[in-house]
């Protein structure tokens, strides 16, 4: 067999027995074989498919019936998320004998029902920067795979079908694995959730909601593949709003998004850096009060999280001090984040600096949610407040490293995903 070029057209594969032209022309002879019965959604899938470079590189149609096993995981703001076995099982491969596509075998995976997404462009909005930033980082896999569309035939709410993750989020990793989750593993995670942002910055997209719980753990730990992958890519808030109302997770809420500013590249540093603390701490940031419009004064006027500076690295508090900076100008890029390679050691035992027990204040939130009920409670309770947030609010461009972004490609090539 020739593994460089296609037996049928005789083309040289763009990718591992990928040939465009052929893989082109089966999806355009297929498409009279599925539909979502929607046309802007089913030109969207097909748009996937028709540049997409390789295997993981396109999303599919997937009716509601092809899943068994369907069980309720998690609850969250606005989505709600299943556990699911679907037969069929991701495409591997294009037989070019037989002319068909092999398939591995079913497997579990995650099926996340958007709330209020039966308004499909709405719905296009959301999940084009996640099917395009899951594209991207197949060869790193550091955002959560997504396998295509399906539709709940009850409320006609779309859905994601995405990669199954068994370990959960991070929070939960660290929580109960402190132990064995060393100072070198953590800052493994750390430069892996960093080519995952960088993927997504390089896009010129924002995430706009980075938290621990959107921070998925895979099951390999060791070696060069990525041990997490970041979810909820856009998804900021309910599909059948337009983004407007403040919505998130306040401790990992930039100061100027709380002062009504839209959120940016820079934004989502401020975001990383509250993940970088809970990850050298083992604990939520803010978990001793209540997620509350009081926080997010205190946020605006420079409350931080204490840091223990005793155990932890000086290089390692700078930059994450960096990343909390007041003003969105003065924080490093994700660029220079991915560069950083000089974090320090550790002078105390594990043990003593990470904590794998605490207790989390009853009104201390660490789920999305709309936060609009406290804008309009300050605007009526607190007009210091409010005049304070004005008198702040700051017009902030889109990131401080665009100029080093345009050069990325230069430096890292094509391949840098």
């Amino acid at each position: 067999m020739d593994f460089f070029n296609c037996s049928i057209c005789g083309q040289k594969f763009d990718s591992f027995m990928w040939c465009d032209s052929c893989q082109i022309q089966e999806f355009e002879n297929n498409f009279k074989n599925w539909t979502g019965e929607n046309e802007e959604i089913d030109s969207f899938i097909q748009q996937t498919q028709l540049k997409a470079k390789d295997f993981d590189q396109f999303i599919q149609w997937m009716p509601y019936e092809g899943f068994d096993s369907i069980k309720k995981i998690g609850q969250g703001g606005f989505s709600t998320v299943y556990e699911a076995i679907w037969r069929d099982g991701p495409i591997w491969n294009w037989n070019l004998k037989s002319k068909k596509w092999e398939r591995n075998d079913s497997c579990k995976v995650a099926l996340k029902v958007l709330e209020g997404s039966r308004d499909s462009t709405r719905f296009l909005e959301e999940v084009s920067a996640y099917v395009e930033c899951s594209a991207l980082s197949v060869y790193k896999q550091t955002i959560l795979r997504c396998y295509g569309i399906s539709q709940d035939p009850e409320t006609q709410d779309y859905i994601l079908v995405l990669e199954y993750m068994p370990n959960g989020n991070i929070r939960r990793f660290l929580k109960q694995n402190s132990a064995k989750c060393d100072w070198s593993m953590r800052i493994s995670i750390l430069k892996d959730i960093l080519h995952g942002l960088l993927t997504i910055h390089k896009r010129d997209l924002i995430h706009c909601n980075l938290h621990t719980g959107n921070i998925l753990m895979r099951n390999n730990l060791n070696g060069r593949e990525s041990k997490i992958a970041i979810a909820d890519i856009g998804q900021y808030g309910p599909p059948c709003t337009h983004g407007e109302d403040l919505y998130g997770v306040i401790p990992y809420i930039a100061p100027e998004v709380l002062r009504g500013n839209a959120y940016t590249q820079a934004s989502d540093i401020y975001s990383l850096g509250m993940l970088m603390y809970e990850l050298i701490s083992g604990i939520p940031p803010f978990s001793n009060r209540a997620h509350d419009q009081k926080l997010m004064f205190d946020v605006c006027n420079g409350l931080r999280p204490e840091i223990k500076k005793n155990n932890v690295p000086d290089n390692f508090i700078n930059i994450l001090k960096k990343c909390w900076d007041p003003n969105p100008f003065n924080r490093p890029s994700a660029y220079d984040l991915f560069l950083f390679d000089n974090y320090g050691e550790l002078s105390v035992k594990n043990e003593e600096l990470f904590e794998s027990k605490y207790e989390i204040h009853p009104g201390a939130i660490y789920t999305s949610r709309g936060l609009g009920i406290y804008a309009q409670d300050l605007s009526q309770d607190n007009d210091e407040i409010i005049e304070w947030i004005t008198e702040k609010r700051l017009e902030v461009p889109g990131s401080n490293c665009t100029t080093k972004l345009q050069n990325m490609n230069d430096e890292f090539g094509n391949n840098f995903e």
